[in-house]
C-alpha cells in the first residue's frame, strides 16, 4: 500500500508526505509425499515457507551449568527432528517507509524512515558457548561458573565437561537463538539551498547536506537487524556536504 499527500501547497511553502507498507503472506498449500521427502524437516502443510524447526530452550541448569531443552519425544536424549518441534517464522510481518518533504522558498528539507517488524537469528546462532577459539560477544561474560548460578550462558567449554559442546550446538539451533529483530532506521535526510542566480552570476547553484543511515532504533542483539547474518557489517553512516553547479 502506498500513500502520498500534499499537506500544504502555498506560494512559498510546501509540505508533502509519503507512506508505504507491505504485509507479505505465504503458506504451503500442498506437497505430495512431504513426510518421506528431504524437505520433511523444513516444511509443514499449512505453514509459511519461511519457518524454521528449533529446539525449545529451557535455560541453563543451575546445578550442571549446561543448556537444557524440551524433550518432545520423551526418550531422554535431545537430538533430531523429533525434538526440534519449536516453530518460528522468520518472514517479516510487515515493512515499509515514511517520509516528509518541506520546502520554503529556496530551502528544502527531506527525510525518510524505513521500518520492519520481524524475528531473526541473533548472536547465539553463530555460537552459544564461551571458551572456544574465536571472538564472542561481551555478554558471554555472564556465564555459569558454580552450582546455584542463574545465568543465561552455560559454563565455558574447554573440552573437559561432557555434554557442554553438543549443548552449545543445540542452543545455536534453539528458540533462544531467535529474537525480535524489528527496527526503525533513518535511511535518508537532506537539507538543500538553491542560491539565487543573481548571487551566482547566472549559474544554477545548490548547496546540499545529506545523511544516510544516521539512526537505527532496535532491540536486536546483533550487528544489523536489516541483514542479520554472521560476518555482515551494518550499513555505514554517511554525511555529505556538496555544491551542485548547472551551467
Amino acid at each position: 500500500m502506498d500513500f502520498h499527500s500534499k499537506n500544504i501547497q502555498s506560494k512559498h511553502f510546501q509540505w508533502s508526505t509519503t507512506f508505504n507498507i507491505t504485509l507479505p503472506k505465504n503458506r504451503l498449500v500442498k506437497f505430495s509425499g512431504l513426510e518421506s521427502s528431504p524437505f520433511a524437516n523444513k516444511y509443514i502443510i499449512g505453514e509459511p515457507l519461511t519457518i524454521v524447526h528449533l529446539y525449545h530452550a529451557l535455560g541453563v541448569d543451575p546445578e550442571t551449568g549446561i543448556y537444557q531443552f524440551e524433550d518432545y519425544d520423551g526418550d531422554g536424549d535431545i537430538g533430531g527432528l523429533e525434538d526440534r518441534q519449536w516453530i518460528e517464522d522468520l518472514a517479516p510481518k510487515y515493512y515499509g517507509g515514511f517520509g516528509n518533504s518541506f520546502t520554503y522558498k529556496n530551502v528544502s528539507f527531506d527525510f525518510f524512515f524505513q521500518f520492519k517488524k520481524q524475528k531473526a537469528f541473533n548472536y547465539l546462532y553463530s555460537g552459544a558457548s564461551a571458551g572456544v577459539r574465536g571472538n564472542v560477544p561481551a555478554t558471554f561474560i555472564n556465564r555459569w561458573q558454580e552450582p546455584g548460578d542463574d545465568r543465561p550462558i552455560q559454563r565455558a567449554n574447554f573440552g573437559r565437561f561432557p555434554g557442554v559442546g553438543i549443548a552449545g550446538q543445540n542452543q545455536s539451533q534453539s528458540s533462544a537463538a531467535v529474537s525480535d529483530a524489528s527496527f526503525i532506521r533513518l535511511r535518508n535526510v537532506s537539507l538543500n539551498y538553491i542560491i539565487p542566480k543573481a548571487w551566482g552570476y547566472g549559474l544554477g547553484l545548490k548547496i546540499f547536506l545529506q545523511g544516510q543511515n544516521l539512526l537505527t532504533i532496535t532491540d536486536y542483539e546483533g550487528a544489523d537487524p536489516e541483514q542479520p547474518l554472521k560476518g555482515v557489517l551494518p550499513p555505514l553512516s554517511q554525511i555529505t556536504l556538496g555544491l551542485q553547479m548547472e551551467f
